[in-house]
């Protein structure tokens, strides 16, 4: 009977030294917060504020990226592009200013002692944000050369539509004068004209195709493409 009250005595002795244990760790681990707390608002401010700026500049590059596809004009779409690239340069410049930052930063960390896994997390959360931005920019490094694709594709559509448009009037031509002549009476010059017309829409839709089938073929070529096949 003693020996089953010790027993019970030990196990009620250990539980109170747990929940003590963890009382204390709870006490510990707020105290440690409202410390981390304090350290954060002297040490983020200013590097999170940089960040800031940063994605703002990306923010604003993107918007002018946007204009840019409103352009339908060749002039005001020139225009777009170059006011693109100088958001791009700023934003990137802001980009790598904080990125620079944000590492020096990194080497103030031992200074917060305690609190210094705390500001690992911020820094490493900040960074993220940087490299989020850095990758909405990338489209904006092609801008020029898109522009341009999408430019050559337009205009080979249009002088294609007009190569198969006369062709058609071409071929228009030739059946009239066919169906004017008896089948015995058609001349080699008939079939030769008829040959050509033929050549000449296959040639015009062969170099459109060609060209549309190319890895540098654009969105806004393959909706012509539909409509003229």
């Amino acid at each position: 009977l003693i020996s089953k009250e010790v027993s019970a005595l030990k196990a009620e002795d250990l539980n109170v030294r747990q929940v003590s244990k963890e009382v204390e760790d709870e006490r510990v681990r707020k105290e440690q917060d409202l410390l981390d707390d304090a350290a954060m608002t002297h040490f983020l401010p200013d590097i999170v504020a940089t960040v800031n700026v940063a994605e703002d500049e990306v923010e604003k590059a993107l918007i002018t990226f946007s204009m840019l596809r409103s352009c339908e004009e060749e002039a005001t779409a020139l225009e777009g592009l170059k006011l693109t690239e100088d958001a791009l340069s700023t934003a990137q410049k802001a980009l790598d200013d904080t990125k620079a930052k944000l590492k020096a930063k990194r080497g103030t960390l031992p200074s917060l002692k305690n609190s210094r896994p705390r500001g690992e997390v911020e820094l490493e959360r900040l960074e993220q944000q940087l490299q989020s931005a850095q990758v909405k920019l990338k489209p904006l490094r092609t801008a020029r050369q898109d522009w341009d694709h999408q430019r050559r594709s337009r205009k080979l559509v249009e002088e294609v539509e007009q190569q198969i448009i006369l062709a058609e009037v071409e071929m228009d031509r030739v059946e009239v004068i066919l169906k004017s002549q008896d089948t015995e009476s058609v001349t080699a010059a008939c079939v030769a004209e008829v040959q050509a017309a033929v050549k000449l829409s296959a040639d015009a839709q062969q170099t459109m195709m060609m060209h549309f089938s190319s890895r540098k073929f654009q969105n806004s070529g393959s909706k012509h493409v539909e409509a003229l096949t």
